[in-house]
């Protein structure tokens, strides 16, 4: 009996085993089959929370894209009121590829004939296979400012330490700028730029070819433009913009758009000049250059027009003493006396326009009273210490040595024709700016 009944209780022990076990693999199935279900909807969330990030990011590609347009519209109109656009051009590389397009047309329900009006687009990752498209619609006003260059070479331009200029510069070569400098207005190159250490630019750079602005001492109180690359050691506080790269974007506190070109810088023309004696009253005097410099230092000659023919080559000192306005036209070249000064309590002109080539010597220090035009055929070279207000243009370089200053004042004169130059620049006055489309 006793053996029939543990054979039973093992036989009922057997099949719970049994039991429990297929109970066991049931639920693991069900377990198995609900973790496969979470998988497949977190990797669904997944798939889409990473498309819709993508969404994102190119929507943001395509606005900075199309806002990077605008910018660059804005550059082009400062300098040519007539740019009415780009075609389709890359903004970016790799994962932030995008590109942008630009048209400008003129608001004709202002007389002023001033009034345009920008719309860009910009296309993620590209307009061929957009993602996403953003516009943009901004409407500028042009302020004509004049031909307000303190000083316009055709060739390269540089300077010393410790000076200033206050007043825009061209350059139809490149800029080097020295140490310790302060200059109140816009650099133009159709070559390159580079700044000093300690540096306070007031202005916008643009140059065709790089722009350094690498020491950690100079900051740039505008935007810089470049069609190679950017160093930026020093502080941007606006917009660069590079048809290469810019060396570090965290150094640029507005937009940083790089493989991007700016559109360049255009090439200007100074106007020619023409001795005409029907524009003078009282008549020229035509003296040689050596009765001229006679005549200024015995204080004969302190006022009037003097055409000479040949080279005029003062002292350093010598002094010129004005008592009224006064115009020097030399065929040959000209060395500037030492001083300059004019009458108490009155401002005059000083209009110098020199066949070939000018110089002034160290220490010369042209009193504010005096508005002064100095125009050379050939190339300018100044020594330490060059300070005067007005206005320089040189058909070739310009070389400014250390403690000099510009201010730059408009000057004019009878004789120079504007009609094939560039004489006019323009601020650009934003009056709306709104986001008009996307998707």
């Amino acid at each position: 009996m006793e053996s029939v009944l543990n054979h039973s209780s093992i036989r009922k022990v057997g099949l719970k085993k049994k039991s429990d076990r297929g109970a066991a693999m049931v639920m693991a199935a069900i377990i198995s089959v609900v973790v496969m279900t979470l998988a497949g909807v977190t990797l669904s969330f997944a798939n889409r929370e990473n498309s819709a990030s993508n969404g994102d990011r190119q929507r943001q590609h395509a606005i900075d894209a199309a806002m990077a347009a605008s910018v660059v519209a804005n550059s082009a109109l400062a300098n040519n009121a007539a740019y009415a656009g780009s075609g389709l051009v890359s903004f970016g590389a790799g994962a932030n590829a995008a590109q942008y397009e630009v048209t400008v047309a003129t608001d004709t329900t202002v007389t002023s004939g001033f009034r345009r009006i920008i719309t860009s687009y910009g296309y993620a990752p590209s307009k061929a296979a957009a993602v996403s498209v953003r516009s943009v619609r901004q409407v500028v006003e042009l302020d004509p400012i004049g031909f307000a260059y303190g000083v316009f070479v055709d060739g390269s331009y540089s300077d010393g330490s410790s000076s200033s200029v206050t007043g825009s510069v061209y350059a139809g070569g490149s800029i080097a700028l020295g140490n310790a400098h302060d200059y109140v207005g816009d650099l133009d190159a159709i070559g390159s730029i580079s700044t000093g250490a300690n540096q306070t630019i007031t202005g916008t750079l643009r140059a065709n070819g790089s722009v350094s602005v690498s020491n950690t001492s100079t900051i740039v109180y505008g935007s810089v433009y470049a069609g190679g690359s950017i160093s930026t050691g020093g502080t941007i506080r606006d917009t660069a913009q590079a048809g290469g790269t810019v060396s570090n974007c965290a150094k640029v506190q507005g937009s940083c758009i790089q493989h991007s070109a700016p559109p360049v810088v255009p090439v200007q023309q100074l106007p020619p000049f023409t001795f005409d004696a029907a524009n003078y009253s009282p008549a020229p005097l035509y003296p040689t250059g050596s009765a001229f410099q006679t005549g200024v230092k015995n204080g004969t000659y302190t006022q009037g027009v003097y055409k000479i023919s040949g080279s005029v080559s003062f002292a350093n000192n010598d002094t010129l003493r004005l008592t009224g306005d006064m115009t020097i036209f030399t065929t040959g070249s000209l060395n500037l006396p030492g001083t300059i000064v004019g009458p108490t309590g009155q401002n005059v002109q000083l209009t110098v326009v020199v066949g070939g080539s000018a110089v002034a010597p160290n220490n010369l220090t042209i009193p504010s009273t005096v508005k002064t035009l100095i125009y050379t055929n050939g190339s300018f070279a100044a020594s330490n210490k060059l300070i005067f207000t007005g206005a320089l243009y040189a058909h070739g370089s310009f070389a400014m040595g250390a403690n000099s200053s510009i201010t730059y004042a408009p000057v004019t004169a009878p004789g120079f024709d504007w009609t094939n130059s560039n004489p006019r620049s323009f601020t650009i006055r934003n009056i709306s700016t709104r986001e008009t489309t996307g998707s």
